[in-house]
């Protein structure tokens, strides 16, 4: 997860971030598609909502004072359509959570499931949020693209 900064700003530049990596020339049909994450394996800044955040959670009651869907649902927009700009597909597979986190599940996923619902519904379809693996991620990634950087 971590490289050199010139590496990761030129894998951004060539949009490599993703590649197909062949690690043993003895197995030349064998290859393990990699991803670069753009924040290590951490969420985006201010979408953390563990005990060791201080992250504001998403709060859509209009009639308490600290509402703030509406900021919240922007941020994650303009996060996923400047980090979409890195990539070759229209998939983005964004981080949630890091080491040690979770441990306040039930704020974690209450917070994912607000952001997933009001995202999709201020993005009529632009955007489609959705909870992932990587199994899924590279499934998709593979079906919308066929010619990956290699190592």
């Amino acid at each position: 997860a971590r490289m050199d900064y010139a590496d990761f700003n030129n894998r951004v530049a060539n949009k490599s971030l993703e590649t197909l990596w062949y690690p043993s020339k003895s197995f030349p049909d064998y290859n393990v598609f990699t991803q670069v994450f753009a924040t290590f394996y951490t969420p985006p800044p201010g979408f953390g909502w563990d005990v060791y955040n201080n992250d504001d959670p998403i709060q859509d009651d209009p009639t308490l004072e600290d509402y703030n869907v509406d900021s919240r649902v922007a941020d994650f927009i303009s996060y996923c359509q400047q980090h979409a700009a890195w990539f070759r597909t229209n998939n983005l597979l964004v981080p949630m959570g890091s080491d040690f986190n979770y441990r306040q599940a039930e704020d974690w996923f209450r917070n994912i499931d607000k952001l997933i619902y009001y995202v999709n519904r201020a993005t009529n379809g632009t955007i489609n949020l959705m909870y992932s693996n990587p199994a899924i991620y590279v499934e998709m990634a593979n079906a919308s693209y066929s010619g990956w950087p290699q190592k």
